[in-house]
């Protein structure tokens, strides 16, 4: 439990106090924000135009008509703003996959005391090389994932299941992010397996916390990299002595 609690911080040390990894961490960030400022600004301008063509056709009170209007407004922000938020991990998730799959490999070489070299050009080219592996493999997850929310949606109107759901939903949140180093050591299904069993409440907590963060707005943003970094620091704590009896084979 203690190399849970100490995995937070550490964490955030290493992305935070890494010029590289912080630079990395940014990218898809400010990439995302980006993105969805301009889609939210298209959309919403195209949805007001729609709605306000409607109300002054079927309603011809201007008072009524103007009430109306902000209220349809109103309603059109929050769901702009509900499925942003719902959307956004999805979409950051994806667009920081190659920078994180980066970020956790050098993380783990630093803890393992491996030098790891402050040149970005190393690193991104082995980036460019497993591109197509990594976003295939991100996409598998994010087609899980929206599997399981559905479930989870499905299953949130039988309260006595919930529980169940949320425990497997946390699971599979840091399953997602293990991931990472699962499949730079290649490891099979059932090594995969059989580490999820081996530390199934380190995880489990690990993830559901995550699964808190990942609905407050703003915050979420920074989840796939804090997520990837944490789930890597542990990852390595559980099995530090396997990686040192390999680098001194």
């Amino acid at each position: 439990m203690s190399d849970l609690v100490n995995s937070f911080p550490e964490s955030f040390k290493m992305i935070f106090k890494d010029p590289l990894n912080f630079i990395l961490f940014l990218i898809p960030v400010l990439v995302g924000l980006v993105l969805y400022a301009a889609f939210g600004a298209w959309v919403f301008s195209m949805a007001t135009d729609w709605g306000q063509k409607f109300i002054s056709q079927y309603i011809t009170n201007h008072t009524t008509s103007k009430f109306l209007y902000y209220i349809l407004s109103g309603l059109m922000v929050f769901t702009i703003v509900v499925l942003a938020n719902w959307t956004f991990v999805v979409i950051a998730g994806i667009l920081a996959s190659p920078f994180n799959d980066i970020i956790s490999s050098r993380i783990e070489r630093k803890m393992l005391g491996k030098s790891v070299s402050e040149q970005g050009s190393e690193s991104f080219k082995l980036m460019l090389k497993r591109l197509g592996k990594i976003i295939i493999n991100e996409s598998k997850k994010i087609i899980v994932l929206g599997l399981l929310g559905l479930i989870t949606f499905l299953v949130s109107f039988i309260p006595v299941l919930f529980p169940l759901v949320a425990f497997l939903y946390a699971i599979l949140l840091a399953a997602q992010y293990l991931d990472y180093s699962w499949a730079r050591h290649d490891l099979s299904v059932s090594a995969c397996f059989n580490d999820v069993r081996k530390h199934l409440l380190t995880y489990t907590i690990g993830g559901g916390v995550f699964l808190m963060v990942v609905s407050v707005p703003f915050i979420n943003v920074m989840v796939p990299t804090i997520a990837t970094s944490f789930f890597t620091v542990l990852w390595v704590k559980k099995n530090k002595s396997n990686q040192v009896s390999k680098k001194q084979a």
